[in-house]
């Protein structure tokens, strides 16, 4: 669980979502946005360096945002994730599996409408629970959440800055080796107004019913 950037003003927006017929422009952004930082990660150091100039202390203000936008550690962690891109090698891009964005979009349907945050849902349900509803993953697997990023950029480097986690551990998953395969599913959060999960594994084998792209 994470967000990077915490809006001051939070809004609340009650809501009830059914499940997704097939993943929406913001989700496959997500893969997309993903797949450019590990293909090219210091080429994505650049969507980073255009944040510098835009910080007031730990409020970052971006241009056409009347809301500024509180962090924990400021534009030093900007430019930790800006060295780390640097020195990343390239790896592969990513598959989309249809049973991990399902698996995604349980916890977002789940956590959305009560406001409440972490990997464990109301239902108790744990990521690889969630994850084996659909099919069975392989070798590794991991989960991200991002709460209140609107777009697929902004999700992506609140994760690669991963702000305020010293492990870095958002970061981690992003541009670890061995996962091959991901899903992410997002939709309204009363709390952040915006939730997004995302699923990866090193591999993972649908039930008939649902397909691995």
């Amino acid at each position: 669980m994470h967000r990077f950037l915490i809006p001051l003003l939070a809004s609340l927006l009650a809501v009830q979502v059914a499940p997704a017929q097939q993943p929406s422009a913001l989700e496959r952004g997500i893969l997309e946005q993903t797949n450019r930082a590990r293909m090219d990660p210091a080429g994505f150091a650049r969507d980073l360096e255009v944040m510098l100039p835009y910080f007031d202390g730990n409020i970052l203000r971006r241009p056409g945002q009347r809301v500024g936008l509180r962090t924990n550690e400021g534009p030093a962690a900007v430019r930790e994730a800006i060295a780390f891109l640097r020195a990343q090698e390239p790896l592969p891009a990513l598959t989309w599996a249809d049973g991990l964005w399902r698996a995604a979009g349980d916890h977002v349907r789940d956590q959305g409408p009560s406001g409440s945050t972490g990997h464990v849902g109301n239902d108790r349900s744990s990521m690889g629970q969630r994850m084996s509803r659909y099919g069975q993953w392989q070798g590794t697997a991991a989960e991200n959440i991002d709460y209140g990023a609107e777009n697929a950029l902004d999700v992506l480097i609140s994760l690669i800055v991963d702000d305020g986690v010293p492990s870095r551990g958002h970061r981690s998953n992003i541009f670890n080796p061995r996962l091959r395969v991901m899903g992410a599913a997002c939709g309204p959060h009363t709390g952040y107004r915006v939730m997004c999960v995302m699923n990866y594994a090193a591999g993972y084998v649908a039930t008939p019913s649902d397909s691995a792209q």
